[in-house]
Order: structure tokens, then C-alpha cells, then sequence
């Protein structure tokens, strides 16, 4: 059954209104590329609204006709605001790269892989995202997409430059599908660092990695590698960044967004995905659940994404 996220709304209810936002929005993604990241995800927003809250079946691609938008585009700007729509360090980048990064493994964290350095394969520099041009974002995600196998990787040319980076740089590893799952949910900069290690070190620094967010991983590569030279069991090194987050105000309570998803401040994302939706499945309204348990679980889910 198709679940429905369920938002609170920061902007008008009123049809007309939101119509005419929208066409606002679509004339500033007509003038300037610059400052269309936080357009797109606005739009995006909208539209997500006024499907579910103002459409029946059969008014939406009408309504979207409407106003001048296809289908397919629509698609793109809701999914855009879905991904997006939360971590304010999105706001600056381009909707080109926006657009661009929907197309990433959903195992890869979209904050993450923005705030991390990220290796170009065609040309082997080290960028952010940021100060990528939209070829070598597009060329970045499609090496993250070989890896995780959802495209066939490029035909080898028959000589090719010597700085070129192999498409796929982990298939010469001996390590079991589990790692390898792991190595490929790490943003690819990290990925690389930690394939060069020996056999032993790596797996003891991939152990880790699938007990850790990303985030944390991440930014305590150069301790936590220190901490396994040094002899440190996975465990040890997981619970010194494995902690219980502050509490935070939700839906005006003080309420621990992590201890309603049963998660610690540091569990690895994929971890708390899974976690997140085998509870949201249990308090669904449309499977005998609880209205108001489905909305403090769906706002729990908000506030730990927010934080990324």
C-alpha cells in the first residue's frame, strides 16, 4: 500500500495562491540558474501539497496542465524537495545539481556526499560539490551508480590517459558482498582512502563504518584509522561516538526524536531507515494504527534528518 508523508506546512493552503507561487517560482528558474536550488525545492514542496491535500484521482495532471507544468517535470521537482527540502546547506546549489543528485544509490546520503570531498574519475581531482561543474557532477554519481550496480560501467577506451581513474576502483577487492555494500554506501573520497589499506585494516575499518553514520564515520576517519592501528576492538571505537542525542523540542514536547525510532546518535543511516520504516509501517493509520503515533513517528524521522 502506498504510504502518504505527511508534512506540516510553512506556506499558504489556499489553491490559488499556491498557484500563483509556483508560476513565481518557475519565472526566477527561467532568469537565473544560480538561485534556482531553492526555487526548485519550493515548487517541489507545493506540488507535493497540492497532491495530496487538493487533488482527487483524475485532477492532478490536469491541474498541472493548468499551470504549465508536465508530469515528469513535476516528478522531479517533488522528489528534489523530498531529498532536499530540510538541510539549509542545499540551498545554494544549483537545481542542475540538485536535479542531478536524485539519480544517487539510495544508500548514499545526500548531505553527506555534499559536505565530503568527492574524487572526479575523469580527471582524478578531489572537488565538493559545489565547485564541480554539472560533467563532473553527473560523472561522480555515475561512478557511485557502477559501483552499486545500476548502470553497466563505460567501455574502457583502447588507450586511455594514464591520470584516467578506473570506473569502478573496488573490483579488484577480496572482500565479501556485505563490505563491499558498506565501502559503497561511504562517500567515495572516504571509499578510496579506505581501499588502499591492507586486507586486515580495511575490514576492521569497514566493521566500524557499518555501525556509524556516515556523517561520523566521515569526519573521524583520521582517529578512527589511528584507533584500529592502535589495536582497538570495532566495539570500543563505536562506542566513543555512539552517544544519546540532546533532547529537542517536537510538535511543542520535549521529545527525544531518536528514542522514538529506537536509534542512537551515531547508528549507521541505513540502519535507522530500516528502522524508521518497520515503525512507520506498524503505526499507519490505513493498517490499524494510530493517527497520531503515525504523525509523531513521521515528525521523529523530520528531526533526525535535520540534523544531517
Amino acid at each position: 500500500m502506498t504510504q502518504t508523508k505527511r508534512q506540516s506546512n510553512v506556506f499558504s493552503t489556499d489553491l490559488p495562491t499556491i498557484e500563483a507561487e509556483i508560476c513565481n517560482y518557475l519565472g526566477t528558474i527561467d532568469t537565473a540558474d544560480i538561485a534556482t536550488g531553492r526555487a526548485v525545492i519550493e515548487i517541489g514542496k507545493r506540488l507535493t501539497f497540492v497532491k495530496v491535500s487538493h487533488t482527487k484521482h483524475g485532477e492532478w495532471t490536469p491541474w498541472l496542465s493548468r499551470i504549465g507544468i508536465e508530469k515528469r517535470t513535476a516528478q522531479r521537482y517533488m522528489k528534489v524537495a523530498d531529498m532536499f527540502g530540510k538541510p539549509t546547506l542545499m540551498s545554494h546549489l544549483a537545481a542542475t545539481k540538485l536535479f542531478e543528485m536524485t539519480k544517487l544509490p539510495a544508500a548514499i546520503d545526500p548531505v553527506v556526499f555534499v559536505q565530503a570531498e568527492q574524487v572526479v574519475p575523469s580527471t582524478g581531482e578531489i572537488k565538493l560539490v559545489e565547485s564541480m561543474t554539472i560533467v563532473e557532477l553527473r560523472d561522480v554519481i555515475r561512478s557511485y551508480r557502477e559501483c552499486a550496480d545500476l548502470v553497466k560501467p563505460k567501455q574502457k577506451e583502447k588507450d586511455p590517459p594514464a591520470s584516467r581513474v578506473s570506473t569502478n576502483p573496488f573490483e579488484a577487492l577480496t572482500i565479501d558482498q556485505d563490505k563491499r555494500d558498506i565501502l559503497y554506501g561511504l562517500p567515495l573520497a572516504v571509499a578510496l582512502r579506505v581501499a588502499k589499506l591492507e586486507s586486515v585494516v580495511m575490514n576492521s575499518m569497514l566493521n566500524v563504518a557499518s555501525k556509524l553514520s556516515g556523517r561520523i564515520f566521515t569526519e573521524h576517519y583520521t582517529d578512527i584509522l589511528a584507533d584500529v592501528d592502535g589495536g582497538k576492538k570495532a566495539s570500543e571505537i563505536v562506542r566513543t561516538y555512539k552517544k544519546p542525542a540532546n533532547r529537542q523540542p517536537l510538535s511543542g514536547l520535549t521529545i527525544d526524536p531518536y528514542e522514538i525510532l529506537g536509534v542512537w546518535d551515531g547508528d549507521n543511516d541505513a540502519d535507522v531507515r530500516r528502522k524508521y520504516r518497520a515503525l512507520v509501517q506498524k503505526v499507519h493509520p490505513d493498517t490499524g494504527g494510530s493517527e497520531l503515533l503515525f504523525k509523531i513517528v513521521n515528525a521523529a524521522w523530520e528531526a533526525y534528518k535535520s540534523d544531517y
